[in-house]
């Protein structure tokens, strides 16, 4: 299976890290502030069409990822929470993305 950005994720706001081959972990250190790419970033691409993996990082460009482990509790976000991009991760959960300029004042 090739591994590719969705286009909704392709937003030059975005960033994305490298991760370790068949993990969650970042591959490199700083990831938060310097190590982290946009979209169209030759490193990511290279990395990406090299087989590895990446990570989609949340904050930049007001992107909220909720990552939802509990179906149960997919289905009651979905009735409360406008409909959205959502992708299914390797694992069968899911992630819902959102943009918001008050991501700091968000509870759930």
């Amino acid at each position: 299976m090739k591994i590719e950005i969705p286009e909704n994720l392709r937003n030059e706001s975005f960033r994305f890290v490298l991760l370790e081959k068949q993990t969650k972990r970042p591959w490199e250190k700083n990831w938060t502030t310097d190590n982290n790419y946009k979209f169209n970033d030759k490193k990511l691409l290279d990395w990406i069409n090299n087989g590895g993996n990446y990570g989609v990082l949340g904050g930049p460009g007001g992107l909220v990822i909720l990552d939802i482990d509990d179906m149960s509790f997919l289905e009651e976000l979905n009735k409360i929470l406008p409909e959205t991009f959502e992708v299914e991760t390797g694992g069968g959960k899911r992630h819902k993305y959102y943009i918001t300029e008050n991501a700091e004042k968000i509870i759930l």
